[in-house]
């Protein structure tokens, strides 16, 4: 979700469940269960071979070709809705005191209502994306 992508997760699903939705829904399924691949009813998963969560989503990435589809930051990391810029007027009361003297821009989820902003989890997780992107710190 940190990359903005579509992401479905629950770990209570049974794997019944896990695949209607990916049939309903068209998902491909991310597991680390070689046995759920093989179901006859799975048309489009993805086995994540052992390694790190970088080097994991980097497998990913290249398998399904979705590079150019990242769009980092786009996703509530909660719910998985898309977020929306919102003026900080509209939110004060919910903003921490000194998060308020430092930052101006925000957003939301329309959905479960979470708000972020570019603190030091942003910066925190824009490493973690660079590092998934083989991108240098600027």
């Amino acid at each position: 979700r940190a990359l903005g992508f579509d992401l479905y997760y629950d770990s209570l699903l049974s794997t019944r469940e896990i695949i209607e939705i990916s049939k309903r829904e068209n998902r491909v399924i991310l597991t680390k269960s070689r046995k759920l691949l093989k179901f006859k009813d799975v048309t489009h998963g993805v086995f994540i071979r052992p390694g790190s969560t970088t080097e994991q989503i980097r497998r990913i990435i290249d398998y399904l070709d979705i590079k150019d589809n990242i769009k980092p930051f786009s996703r509530c990391l909660r719910c998985n809705t898309l977020l929306k810029s919102v003026l900080k007027e509209k939110i004060l009361d919910r903003i921490p005191p000194r998060t308020k003297e430092f930052c101006d821009e925000y957003v939301q989820c329309q959905f479960c209502d979470k708000i972020y902003w570019k603190g030091t989890h942003f910066i925190n997780m824009k490493k973690f994306v660079r590092q998934i992107l083989y991108q240098p710190e600027s």
